[in-house]
């Protein structure tokens, strides 16, 4: 039971890193296309 609870653990350990890790990916993303509109807006 012990092993069992361990592994679930582990594994919502690991969703919540994933979901962290796309959050931060999303924003970064998400500042790059703010960056190129800001970009296109001083160019034009």
């Amino acid at each position: 039971m012990k092993i069992h609870l361990k592994k679930t653990q582990l594994f919502a350990e690991h969703m919540v890193t994933v979901h962290d890790y796309r959050r931060q990916i999303l924003a970064q993303e998400q500042s790059v296309v703010n960056l190129s509109h800001k970009i296109n807006y001083d160019f034009n």
